[in-house]
């Protein structure tokens, strides 16, 4: 099963005062480059598309990823993953031809299958993504063939952390139409995903300061992996 992933990075962070969350550190280590860190722990040949902007990859990870930029900028995580998928499928219809038409059965196989690759949609600010968390989304996901989606310990749905079948994805994604500045529950409409539990406190974003001092506290102080929340803590907003 072939892995892809699009992070989402395009939001105006207007919470947090206009500081760009996917940038931030957290414990000498960017936001972003956590995410990224937790794909290739799936797949160390995935390809990543960053949906907006780059800042916060050291110029190493830059050299592995492509960036797309939603239209216009800052219209919403919907048209960033519109973009992403624009630019993947610009990618596929550059490979040759020629190649492909001469492809032996084996490769012609494997070019069938990669018809149930699957591609993670994510946050561009969770930092505290698990590896394990993202392989139990991939697992359900193609053993279903419908996307598998993060629960929370709440049991909300954290739609920009899960798992889509590529070809679906793409279909959802032209089903919609106009992207920009529209909801992204427009591409799960009847899309009756698999739901999958993360463990407590993986899925905290940052949204606002209160939530940025909170998670470095939980990384630089060594704290368990919880993110920080309370049990009785009111679940984390997304402010994209």
């Amino acid at each position: 099963m072939g892995i892809s992933a699009v992070i989402l990075t395009g939001g105006r962070s207007r919470r947090l005062g206009g500081i760009h969350k996917p940038a931030v550190e957290l414990a000498g280590v960017s936001v972003v480059s956590r995410i990224l860190a937790a794909v290739r722990a799936v797949s160390a040949q995935a390809e990543v598309w960053v949906a907006g902007s780059p800042e916060g990859l050291s110029p190493a990870e830059r050299a592995t990823v492509h960036v797309a930029v939603e239209s216009p900028r800052f219209g919403g995580p919907l048209a960033g993953l519109a973009a992403a998928v624009a630019e993947m499928e610009a990618a596929e219809a550059q490979e040759p031809q020629a190649a492909e038409a001469q492809a032996t059965g084996a490769q012609a196989a494997e070019a069938q299958a990669s018809e149930a690759d699957t591609v993670f949609v994510l946050a561009g600010d969770i930092p505290l993504l698990d590896p394990a968390h993202l392989r139990a989304l991939a697992a359900a996901s193609a053993a279903a063939g419908a996307p598998a989606v993060s629960c929370d310990e709440w049991g909300r749905f954290q739609h920009l952390c899960a798992a889509w079948p590529a070809r679906l994805l793409r279909d959802r994604v032209r089903s919609v139409g106009e992207t920009a500045d529209r909801p992204v529950r427009l591409l799960w409409e009847g899309a009756a995903p698999v739901a999958v539990a993360a463990e407590p406190g993986r899925l905290a974003d940052i949204d606002t300061p209160e939530d940025l001092a909170r998670l470095r506290a939980t990384l630089e102080e060594g704290s368990s992996a919880r993110g920080g929340q309370e049990a009785d803590a009111a679940p984390p907003g997304l402010d994209w």
